[in-house]
């Protein structure tokens, strides 16, 4: 299994589009791996979770290529995330080619939100080449070689956030993005896995704790528990994901504080081989 980030920053970008502060500042005066386009991971060549609006740069950038691209799999439907009109390149008269049939997963406030605007548009799901799925917080299902489980996510209750476990050939991945610290029923439903690549969320960078997003802190403990608990194969990758400049160092400083965790900072372009 292979993850390629395709983008790690949070909702306004680092560095956030209108902003100066230091962070952002630092970062455009550095480059490389401190700037970060909104977030998005694919897997292999046929899969991929979220699809916001910059996905067309980063795809340019990692030299990645959506057309096989059969599963799409969304957290929730805010704007960073879920950019609908990424899914309208997909008509004939925007693709001249055929791309592969894609199953979309999400909750009912994604999918919704797909069926109307479709419905405004007097378009079909034939003319968008998709097949929506309406999936709850803690389903599994197969798709594709892949195994995907859906985990209730402490953020944007009113979206019905999830994040994923996914599974194909022995391998399995956690992505948590947007979730404040983990429900119960979520440590619970982890109980059932071995992860040897998990990635978790440090939005509110280094800061008081978050509710709806966590902090680096936050995100060093989750991983910890996740070892405590026995949830890691040996040798298993952590990572970082989904920052924020407001008070999330640039990237030489985030590898400083996770190192002792035994933690990487993910940057866009990363490609981790599972």
């Amino acid at each position: 299994m292979r993850a390629l980030f395709l983008g790690t920053a949070a909702a306004e970008g680092y560095p956030a589009i209108f902003c100066e502060c230091a962070h952002c500042s630092a970062a455009r005066a550095r480059g490389g791996r401190n700037i970060r386009r909104r977030s998005a991971l694919m897997v292999n060549d046929d899969l991929l979770i979220d699809i916001g609006p910059d996905l067309v740069a980063s795809m340019h950038d990692a030299g990645a290529n959506f057309a096989r691209v059969a599963t799409l799999l969304i957290t929730h439907a805010h704007g960073d995330h879920f950019h609908l009109p990424n899914l309208y390149m997909r008509r004939s008269n925007f693709c001249a080619t055929t791309p592969a049939q894609m199953e979309v997963f999400g909750t009912p406030p994604t999918i919704g939100a797909t069926q109307a605007e479709a419905q405004a548009r007097d378009l079909s799901e034939e003319e968008f080449r998709l097949r929506l799925n309406t999936i709850q917080p803690g389903d599994s299902w197969q798709t594709g070689r892949y195994r995907v489980t859906a985990f209730p996510a402490a953020h944007a209750e009113e979206l019905i956030a999830v994040f994923f476990a996914i599974e194909e050939d022995g391998r399995t991945l956690l992505y948590a993005s947007d979730t404040g610290p983990f429900p119960d029923e979520t440590w619970q439903r982890l109980q059932d896995f071995q992860f040897d690549c998990a990635i978790i969320e440090s939005t509110m960078g280094i800061g008081p704790p978050g509710t709806h997003h966590l902090s680096m802190e936050q995100c060093a403990e989750h991983h910890q528990r996740l070892k405590d608990e026995g949830l890691l194969k040996p040798g298993a990758r952590q990572l970082a994901t989904h920052f924020s400049h407001n008070r999330t160092p640039p990237y030489l400083e985030c590898v400083e504080y996770f190192a002792p965790h035994g933690i990487e900072p993910a940057y866009d372009g990363l490609v981790v081989q599972m």
